[in-house]
């Protein structure tokens, strides 16, 4: 009607624009690192990708790039922060022998249940190992060690180590006891009676190994200390 008012709204969007939904999800670096950790732990077996790691936090797998360059470098992140985790509980006072013994022990709680860290350290993929070896110096000083010695010393023990913690990774995944006696069927009967005697004793020797182990490198690191 002619001089009538109108009482419509009219929108200011322009034709076709989507409304706005908020602003996108966000998360901090730290969060990103703890929620990689996370998932190393829950499901050890599965490569850490960055979809994953996305996922976890509620990103887009491109929205990790404005926080990392790459995987490398949030790989890097992870095994700094379980190292530094592993080597807060390490001990600075009392005897080598047991701060030695808190740092292999450490290492195999920390790191077992996530041996793609190790992984990562043996092929040269990340460079935070080395907060991790300088505690280990540190000890091996205390026990007398220095120079070519203490060099050989603390690589034999990190690789002592690093193996284990893979074994003991692939042996959690590895055959029960029944596929292990089956197989005895394809020994030299001497020798399969001879391990199937064996067989329960090495399997309550794995439920001992992580102290035997480390009790056994520190007699190890003694009995080879400089005089």
């Amino acid at each position: 009607m002619p001089g009538a008012r109108d009482n419509r709204v009219t929108s200011t969007r322009s034709p076709g624009t989507a409304p706005r939904r908020g602003r996108p999800p966000r998360a901090s670096r730290e969060q990103i690192v703890d929620a990689a950790v996370a998932l190393l732990r829950e499901a050890p077996d599965e490569p850490l990708t960055m979809a994953r790691v996305a996922n976890a936090v509620g990103l887009s797998p491109m929205a990790l790039y404005r926080h990392f360059t790459d995987r490398d470098e949030l790989m890097d992140e992870v095994v700094g922060r379980i190292l530094m985790e592993r080597n807060a509980a390490i001990p600075r006072e009392g005897p080598w022998q047991d701060q030695l013994r808190a740092w292999v022990l450490g290492g195999l709680d920390h790191l077992v249940p996530c041996a793609q860290v190790v992984q990562v350290v043996l092929g040269g993929g990340s460079s935070s190992w080395v907060h991790d070896a300088a505690t280990l110096v540190r000890i091996l000083e205390q026990a007398g060690y220095a120079d070519d010695e203490l060099a050989e010393m603390q690589v034999w023990i990190a690789l002592s180590v690093g193996g284990y913690v893979m074994a003991e990774s692939s042996r959690r995944q590895g055959p029960n006891a029944p596929e292990v006696y089956a197989a005895l069927a394809h020994l030299d009967p001497d020798d399969a009676e001879r391990l199937a005697v064996l067989l329960p004793r090495i399997d309550r020797a794995f439920d001992q190994m992580h102290e035997r182990f480390a009790d056994r490198l520190i007699q190890t690191v003694e009995a080879a200390a400089p005089s």
